[in-house]
């Protein structure tokens, strides 16, 4: 038989079996919701711009609130408005266990944050924890003084730069980072910064 023709034939055949496990894959998998269909390998990562919530906001009014996109080889479902998210995130335990990644590992203490602890015992404790130091009604009343303080700083750093180009995306950034850092290490942290700077500047020690 002549080689070339052999090679069609094997091509047609494998080409058809890998077409018909691929359809069957996809019939015993669950339906996904609709959305964009992306590239080969990147999905839809080339096409999300700069500002994401308002490219995936673009995207529901096409294909609902509720859409399917690959992001590289990863699908991911997003929620499109606060009603389909509240349905999704109902029953949180099926939401809480991540994917496991370098990043987390190396940042998070060998997924030792809430953030990326599988779900057990440990995190039960961490998120009660939160429920009640962090997140309640009486934390955010104990703190309150904090982020008064703070934001007076922040008019009064505004009302400093009048007339000059104002940093806003720095300076709010600054007055976050002060809040979170008087709440968990009750010390000023735009101020602990300067002074430390200062003193390496002077003694050359930290």
């Amino acid at each position: 038989m002549d080689p070339a023709l052999l090679f069609v034939i094997l091509t047609v055949f494998c080409s058809t079996l890998f077409l018909t496990a691929i359809k069957r894959w996809n019939s015993h998998r669950l339906p996904l919701p609709p959305g964009p269909k992306g590239l080969p390998l990147l999905g839809y990562l080339t096409q999300l711009g700069p500002l994401p919530h308002q490219t995936f906001h673009r995207l529901s009014e096409k294909y609902g609130p509720l859409l399917h996109v690959r992001l590289g080889v990863v699908p991911v479902v997003v929620p499109c408005t606060a009603t389909v998210a509240e349905k999704l995130l109902r029953n949180d335990i099926k939401f809480v266990n991540r994917p496991k990644n370098s990043s987390a590992e190396h940042v998070a203490y060998n997924y030792q944050d809430i953030g990326f602890l599988p779900y057990g015992p440990k995190w039960r404790m961490q998120r009660r924890l939160c429920s009640l130091h962090l997140f309640s009604s009486k934390a955010l009343d104990d703190f309150q003084h904090s982020r008064q303080s703070e934001l007076a700083r922040l008019v009064y750093s505004m009302a400093e730069q009048s007339g000059r180009a104002l940093r806003r995306r720095w300076t709010s950034a600054r007055s976050w980072r002060n809040v979170s850092a008087t709440r968990c290490l009750c010390f000023w942290l735009a101020a602990e910064c300067s002074r430390r700077v200062r003193r390496w500047k002077s003694s050359g020690t930290w």
